[in-house]
């Protein structure tokens, strides 16, 4: 399967566990990604240098951290 592909099962994987997450492009080849919503709070903010980077941090995060389990302090810099 293509990264595109993946990407989509990943985010449809994401929506079925109820983990809201978000991945964001900042600039020329810097990604952010959060685990939660601007609603609820973050539990976890990371920022990446690849796309591929930012998607395997929030698959791990939101694995580690699901819903049940969501740490309340922040992360801050490159994924950690």
């Amino acid at each position: 399967m293509c990264f595109r592909g993946e990407l989509a099962s990943f985010i449809e994987e994401l929506h079925d566990s109820e983990i809201n997450g978000e991945i964001s492009w900042l600039y020329d080849g810097v990604y952010g990604a959060e685990v939660g919503d601007p609603s609820n709070g973050y539990a976890a903010k990371g920022t990446f240098a690849s796309l591929p980077e930012a998607v395997k941090w929030l698959r791990e995060k939101g694995d580690r951290d699901g819903p049940g389990d969501r740490p309340k302090l922040v992360d801050a810099g490159r994924g950690e």
